[in-house]
């Protein structure tokens, strides 16, 4: 038997809400760290390093995720070898394999030093260069960075804590149009439209929108797009952790004798979704063995297996590997 897309698509979304829900909780638990007062202080000072640690962000708070990633890796693992390979040769996926652990550090060192932390830093500076710009003072920044306390639900709401730096700067910008009467705002995916017709009569009449309704709509449109950054975060990561646990399997195979490397063939194959690249589609059908690269005709790019490369070729992907081992073939030969 060989995994279908079908059977690739459902694996998918079961593991990527552990990942979703990791991702947010420990945006949650950074939240619930800050300090205002210490930030206000930070702020005052020009310490960025200071800043970023009394707005509640440090490595540890990421460990459930990876530790989520390490989960989706095995489970896919096992799920890829309980789809190709026949039960009567009763071989395991071994997490525990040198291979397998040297991903597993790596991944989750890119992810977090290389990319979240990174990000955080990057978004922050956003807030502290639209706070210069506009004489904001030190409180008004801080409640920027980490959000404000939403008086119904006693949580912080807004802000940009788990943002990029883009993303980031969208909310300013998104800020920016609700106080320069620019229609632009009504280009935002991710605006929360309940609040259209408010801000629509505000433009109409030229009457600026209160302070705190500003506030309230761009908190509004932050957090969404939060949920959409988790979303990413989780599809991201899933796929990859999918695909090179896929991998590792089929290695696993043949260094257990199982199959000589070349009765093992892999196949990209194009998930056609809506927002997939034109890129991939030309990339459908094209075989590999197992240490040999897929190529992009369009961008040039050599990948592995699908979630690898550049945020080009990786965010929202959702191609896969088909696997085809001969092991008809592979008995006859020790018939």
């Amino acid at each position: 038997m060989q995994l279908t897309r079908s059977q690739m698509n459902k694996l998918l979304k079961q593991l990527e809400g552990p990942l979703r829900r990791a991702f947010e909780r420990a945006i949650k638990l950074s939240l619930s760290r800050a300090s205002i007062a210490a930030m206000e202080a930070a702020i005052e000072a020009g310490n960025l390093d200071a800043l970023i640690k009394a707005a509640g962000l440090h490595d540890g708070m990421w460990s459930g995720l990876t530790e989520e990633i390490r989960k989706a890796y095995m489970q896919a693992g096992i799920f890829v070898l309980a789809a190709d390979v026949p039960m009567r040769l009763g071989f395991e996926f071994n997490i525990n394999n040198p291979r397998a652990e040297l991903w597993l550090r790596n991944s989750s060192s890119q992810l977090i030093t290389g990319k979240l932390l990174a990000e955080q830093r990057g978004a922050i500076q956003v807030m502290l260069q639209n706070a210069m710009a506009k004489g904001l003072n030190p409180r008004t920044t801080a409640l920027d960075i980490v959000g404000r306390i939403a008086a119904q639900t006693g949580r912080r709401s807004g802000g940009v804590i788990g943002l990029t730096q883009q993303q980031a700067q969208y909310i300013t910008n998104a800020g920016d149009d609700l106080l320069d009467f620019n229609t632009r705002y009504f280009q935002r995916r991710l605006r929360d439209r309940r609040f259209d017709s408010i801000v629509r009569q505000s433009f109409e009449n030229g009457t600026p929108l209160p302070k705190a309704t500003r506030e309230k709509i761009t908190a509004r449109y932050s957090d969404r797009m939060l949920k959409h950054r988790g979303d990413n975060i989780a599809r991201t990561e899933t796929l990859a952790a999918l695909n090179e646990a896929s991998d590792e399997a089929l290695r696993q195979i043949v260094d257990e004798g199982l199959a000589p490397v070349n009765a093992v063939t892999r196949i990209w194959r194009h998930s056609f979704s809506l927002n997939e690249r034109p890129g991939h589609l030309r990339m459908s059908g094209q075989k590999r063995g197992i240490n040999e690269y897929f190529h992009n005709p369009l961008t040039g790019a050599m990948l592995k297996h699908p979630g690898e490369g550049s945020a080009s070729e990786v965010v929202n992907c959702r191609c896969y590997i088909e696997h085809k081992i001969d092991f008809v073939a592979v008995e006859r030969r020790a018939a």
